[in-house]
């Protein structure tokens, strides 16, 4: 039950909140507990990096890295990798409007 919502109205499903993409079994980083994917400001990534370099599921990675804005390493790139990419991608999608689409 929510505070917000008395009557218990949301529904959500739960399922969905708690499985991983099917990719997820498929990525290189699976496993890899002495790889830091998280660096901190300052810290190397380099070694995350070199690990996606190596993974055939990187598109999707990068993808869920810039539409979630993900911290860390994803998709062979960082947080500020990805920030840019965000920007640029802005600045290039045409702006649709009503008229766009007669």
């Amino acid at each position: 039950m929510f505070r917000d919502d008395p009557a218990n109205t949301y529904e959500f499903d739960l399922a969905s909140l708690t499985q991983r993409p099917a990719w997820h079994s498929q990525a290189a980083c699976r496993g890899m507990k002495n790889i830091n994917f998280y660096p901190v400001r300052g810290e190397n990534a380099a070694p995350a990096l070199a690990i996606c370099a190596t993974c055939t599921v990187q598109d999707e990675c990068l993808a869920q890295g810039v539409s979630n804005n993900e911290r860390g390493v994803w998709g062979g790139s960082t947080a500020r990798q990805r920030r840019q990419i965000r920007t640029t991608t802005a600045v290039i999608r045409p702006r649709l409007d009503a008229t766009t689409l007669l």
